[in-house]
């Protein structure tokens, strides 16, 4: 410990002086507060995407007021004096000790993680038109085309395959706030409190040290570390694409699609909720960093999505969703050798934010799908009721 010319040291010495003063303030404490929320549906007969949401806010704040009291209260005012002293000496005793050169000897591994991006599946898109679709004879594509459904599909259970004749259009949500305070008013004496604090100042110091030299020696030590090298590959696997060949334009193009591809045959509603799958990228393969998207392969309706995993070998299931601005994703199992996911289930859900219809529309591929419940997208462990 060195000393310094100016040393303080804060000690406190309480001398009151006392002034009273009749006076009358208010005060006012929390007592509750009550919040609840509802909200109101507008329908029609158009699909509205997405569905208008708004927010009426309600705050009532209501005071309870109490017959006046007697009570006193104390200010305390605080003051400062400085108090010089005589010369101090101070005197530092300084031991050392040397320390013997220790002998550590560790062991490590270092793991190097190869990163590697096998194709894992390459995916057949259709032709944006047909062959003969510049040619003089015919310089657009036909502007009308027929869809048609073959096949059977047995729903899944729970699935609902009919087509709604009203489509939520707005959403107005109410919320309502009660605020409850207590007002108390004090009538009384204030009394102030003066309280001293004394400082004491060191007019000069003096140091006082022995005649001795001390070496101190720095601390060694001898280490011996053996490390272990562990080279690792760990697979991001990648999606390739291709485009399939044109045909020639008939006058009036049809597309055949699976039956269970026609837009009241895909799930797109649980429990009167949207419906979502629910990834494990660890898992699964899908587009990601598709030109112009980031997420899914654009350019195509739900039906079409539906049509292009069964179209594609390996391809589990096919998830086309609102918000990705009508962007397709295709799923691809990445553990063994086959993509379909043999007995693993992708799993979907009602998502607990969204209105029938509104969100995405699934089918399974070659995989198989299974329906999770409700779900809080925002807060997967959060108990939510259908």
């Amino acid at each position: 410990m060195s000393l310094r010319s100016l040393l303080t040291l804060a000690t406190l010495a309480v001398v009151p002086s006392y002034a009273q003063n009749q006076t009358t303030w208010v005060v006012t404490s929390f007592i509750t507060e009550i919040y609840s929320s509802s909200s109101t549906v507008k329908y029609d007969s158009t699909p509205v995407t997405p569905v208008q949401r708004s927010t009426s806010l309600d705050i009532v704040t209501s005071y309870t007021t109490e017959a006046p009291s007697s009570q006193d209260k104390t200010v305390t005012h605080w003051v400062t004096e400085q108090v010089t002293l005589p010369v101090s000496t101070y005197t530092e005793a300084v031991t050392t000790t040397l320390s013997t050169p220790l002998k550590i000897t560790s062991n490590g591994t270092s793991t190097i993680v190869n990163w590697v991006s096998p194709v894992l599946a390459t995916v057949t898109l259709s032709p944006t038109a047909c062959a003969d679709s510049v040619s003089p004879a015919r310089s657009t594509p036909p502007s009308k085309v027929v869809t048609e459904y073959t096949g059977t599909y047995s729903p899944f259970p729970g699935q609902v395959t009919t087509t709604p004749t009203a489509w939520p259009t707005a959403v107005t949500t109410y919320i309502h706030l009660t605020v409850s305070s207590r007002v108390l008013t004090h009538i009384g004496s204030t009394v102030t409190v003066t309280s001293t604090a004394t400082g004491y100042n060191w007019l000069s110091t003096t140091t006082v040290s022995t005649n001795k030299t001390f070496t101190v020696a720095p601390f060694k030590y001898t280490s011996t570390v053996y490390l272990h090298t562990l080279t690792t590959t760990s697979s991001d696997y990648q999606l390739a694409y291709t485009t399939a060949a044109a045909t020639a334009c008939p006058e009036t193009p049809t597309v055949t699609r699976a039956a269970q591809c026609a837009p009241s045959n895909l799930i797109a509603e649980r429990d009167n909720h949207g419906a979502a799958i629910q990834l494990l990228p660890l898992d699964w393969a899908f587009p990601i960093g598709f030109p112009s998207t980031l997420i899914g392969i654009p350019g195509m309706d739900a039906s079409a999505c539906c049509q292009l995993c069964l179209d594609n070998e390996g391809c589990a299931a096919s998830e086309w969703t609102i918000e990705w601005s009508g962007a397709c994703r295709l799923y691809y199992y990445v553990h063994g050798n086959d993509t379909c996911g043999a007995d693993v289930t992708l799993e979907y859900y009602g998502d607990s934010h969204a209105f029938p219809r509104q969100a995405s529309y699934v089918q399974a591929g070659c995989g198989q799908l299974k329906y999770y419940g409700v779900k809080d997208p925002f807060c997967p462990t959060c108990e939510v009721t259908a």
